[in-house]
């Protein structure tokens, strides 16, 4: 689970430009950095947080509202994913390859 943390964390923080997503203590001193600095991102550090704390509680409240209108958790976890996958792939078919030629 840590490689898997810090694997999320190490892309995302070189994605979003200096972005933590997977540890709130690494936004607040690269914030502390930016405002001492002058750089530009300190509202998105600053934000994670509150960002964090909102989508957590979302999510516990729908984890509560789908059993009560009868859809397992589970399984539509698992078909979103799958969904998700399956879109990826269909990217992939999608996109040509350019060969040079000789």
């Amino acid at each position: 689970m840590s490689l898997n943390a810090g694997f999320v964390d190490t892309a995302g923080f070189l994605a979003l430009q200096g972005l933590f997503t997977a540890h709130v203590t690494g936004n607040f001193v690269t914030f502390g950095a930016a405002m001492v600095l002058g750089t530009s991102g300190a509202l998105a550090k600053l934000l994670a947080l509150p960002v964090f704390c909102l989508v957590v509680i979302g999510t516990r409240v729908f984890s509560f509202l789908l059993p009560a209108v009868g859809l397992p958790i589970f399984s539509l976890d698992a078909r979103a994913k799958g969904a998700a996958v399956g879109y990826r792939r269909g990217l992939r078919r999608s996109v040509r390859t350019v060969r040079p030629r000789r």
